[in-house]
């Protein structure tokens, strides 16, 4: 309870490393009991400020339907916004939603290049699922989403959380 009470103060003057600390604690029930509609407030909060960590939570909790409808082209573009932020883990999310989710749009290319920036930035779940996705493309797709990968350029991510 003590650091509900120590952060709210911070999350309720903007503060987004306090806002998204808050929806974690409110959406695992660390330190409080489970709300989603609490969590979903301050990933909301944090996301219109451009917390790409914000973006991240927030469209799993859309993509989940956890506190809010669910709704899988919400939780892309928020994990787009995230992803093209530099956001790893959004990076790695994208990467397994074309990869694997049954109502996105199969996408290898789009997968790969995705787990392809992540891998980059070290995170060792991309390099794996990047090197276990290789196995089923053709040569012509896989240069393809390395020529993707070597023109991204990260965005600053100042827009609003989309829906706001």
């Amino acid at each position: 309870m003590t650091a509900l009470k120590e952060l709210t103060p911070f999350a309720e003057k903007g503060d987004t490393d306090a806002q998204v600390l808050l929806g974690l604690m409110y959406s695992r029930g660390n330190g409080t009991s489970k709300d989603y509609a609490a969590a979903l407030k301050w990933y909301q909060a944090a996301a219109e400020r451009g917390s790409s960590e914000a973006r991240t939570l927030l469209g799993s909790m859309y993509m989940s339907g956890l506190g809010v409808a669910k709704d899988t082209s919400q939780a892309l573009k928020l994990w787009k916004i995230a992803a093209n932020q530099g956001n790893p883990g959004a990076q790695v999310t994208l990467g397994l939603a074309y990869r694997n989710l049954r109502d996105v749009p199969h996408d290898f290319v789009q997968s790969y290049m995705w787990f392809e920036l992540a891998a980059r930035g070290g995170d060792s779940l991309a390099a794996r699922q990047r090197d276990d996705l290789r196995r089923s493309m053709k040569p012509e797709e896989i240069a393809k989403a390395e020529s993707l990968a070597r023109e991204w350029k990260p965005t600053g991510g100042t827009k609003p959380a989309p829906g706001k």
